[in-house]
């Protein structure tokens, strides 16, 4: 997916859970790692060339701390600290993650057996409530039921 459609999806009102995956530090280097976790609450563009994700990481944190890297260097400059052992995984559970407009996002979204998974996955035109009103056509069909 590309940073640009997310953008758009939270825009529409989605509230997405994502993982991200191991290109996150290409544009993330100072907070999260591959394999965290969060559901994304807000988006705005602060700049031209990058959107800012707001991501609420509240009910991961127990899976976060299993997969930190100790990639924070102690005092004699050895790797070997995580985000959460340095103090700077946020108190409130939420982090600002900015990515550039035209770049393919560095995370996949984990709602896949949903019905908002299905619906990302088709990449339909259609907004979701179209979508969902759609399903529900066609299995009213199926059953033998008139939509209304």
């Amino acid at each position: 997916m590309l940073v640009k459609e997310l953008y758009e999806l939270v825009k529409s009102g989605k509230h997405p859970i994502v993982k991200f995956n191991e290109k996150t530090h290409e544009f993330i280097e100072e907070s999260l790692d591959p394999q965290m976790m969060g559901k994304i609450i807000g988006v705005t563009q602060e700049y031209e060339d990058s959107y800012r994700f707001r991501l609420d990481m509240n009910g991961f944190e127990a899976h976060n701390q299993s997969v930190a890297q100790q990639d924070w260097r102690d005092k004699e400059g050895v790797p070997c600290l995580t985000w959460f052992e340095v103090g700077r995984y946020p108190a409130d559970g939420i982090e600002a993650v900015y990515l550039p407009v035209d770049a393919k996002a560095p995370l996949e979204i984990v709602e896949e057996d949903s019905l908002f998974g299905e619906y990302i996955s088709e990449k339909s035109d259609k907004s979701y409530v179209e979508w969902l009103e759609e399903m529900v056509n066609r299995c009213r069909k199926k059953n033998g039921n008139k939509p209304e």
